[in-house]
């Protein structure tokens, strides 16, 4: 009888074990596939891209300042899209998901130099582009800057839009091959 109990239990354990593996899965497969959808453009809206180094207080500042009031009639039609190499961490998921800017946002996990996530992005159609690096100087450093260059000179080829770059280090932009519209 004893015997028995233990079967059953661990039968049970085990099966439990399965069961909640499959639903982390399945949330994980449901994540990932959230955020490699292409942009849909809407009649009547416009939107840009949005790419670079950001953290949840850097974002969420660019977005209270770009959705601001003030610019209201200006942004109101005007959707984002965040391209970024990685899925979103919770901090971002939080902005991503705020009934304030959920509407007019769209992230997409690819790499900023894929033609294929340039094509999901509607690059060619964006408006604008801005490339940003961290507020936190802490956190930054020169190889961000770099990277921003090169995407820089990497979509000033296939998109007509202004394309926007914020760097950390304003020694950046004394690159003579970058051909910098100053």
């Amino acid at each position: 009888q004893t015997s028995l109990m233990r079967l059953v239990v661990s039968v049970i354990v085990f099966c439990s074990i399965i069961a909640i593996s499959q639903l982390e899965i399945s949330d994980l497969l449901k994540l990932n596939s959230q955020y490699v959808n292409e942009y849909k453009h809407r009649k009547g809206c416009k939107h840009i891209i949005l790419s670079g180094f950001f953290s949840k207080n850097s974002l969420n500042k660019f977005l209270t300042e770009f959705y601001h009031e003030d610019h209201k009639e200006k942004t109101k039609h005007l959707k984002i899209v965040i391209i970024q190499n990685e899925l979103p961490s919770k901090d971002i998921q939080s902005i991503l998901l705020n009934p304030k800017y959920e509407e007019n946002l769209h992230y997409l996990k690819g790499d900023i130099f894929s033609e294929k996530t340039l094509s999901y992005a509607k690059v060619s159609q964006a408006d604008a582009v801005i490339l940003q690096t961290e507020h936190n100087e802490l956190s930054v450093n020169d190889n961000d800057d770099n990277f921003l260059i090169l995407a820089c000179k990497a979509l000033s080829q296939i998109t007509p839009a202004p394309i926007y770059v914020k760097f950390h280090n304003t020694q950046s932009l004394l690159h003579d091959w970058a051909d910098w519209d100053l």
